[in-house]
């Protein structure tokens, strides 16, 4: 929950001095992992992030996607595989045996369907709130 608050006072803060923001969450994971699904973090435009998806090891990919392969700000799935055997992929060293799927989402300005703006309010008012983001379809 600390984690939690941390990342609402920085999306807050970066609300209110114009910052592009981002955040990452873990949505799915096969196999070991330090980040489960649901874990967080925000990225802002400065370089700032809060929260964690791992043990400290792919945070600063994550980061590099928001700045380099996300020029439409649209929101985009990255697949981490560490299950390699030599790890000569990543160079990571993590001690996982994992696939982790994560989501990283450009939050806009308006908060026009911000999850953060939406659990930010949630807390404010102390009511309960359900988010939902399809991240895959199969079909039509």
């Amino acid at each position: 929950m600390k984690e939690l608050n941390s990342i609402l006072a920085a999306f807050v803060h970066s609300q209110n001095n114009d910052q592009q923001v981002f955040i990452a969450t873990v949505v799915n994971v096969q196999g070991s992992s330090y980040g489960q699904p649901g874990a967080r973090m925000l990225i802002t435009s400065t370089g700032k992030m809060l929260g964690t998806i791992s043990g400290g090891c792919l945070e600063n990919d994550v980061f590099e996607h928001t700045r380099v392969l996300m020029p439409d700000g649209k929101p985009i799935v990255v697949t981490y595989d560490t299950t390699a055997d030599e790890d000569i992929i990543w160079g990571f060293g993590l001690g996982c045996n994992g696939v982790l799927n994560v989501l990283i989402e450009p939050l806009n300005q308006d908060n026009t369907l911000n999850p953060l703006a939406f659990i930010h309010q949630c807390f404010y008012n102390q009511q309960q709130g359900i988010i939902a983001t399809v991240i895959a379809v199969e079909g039509t």
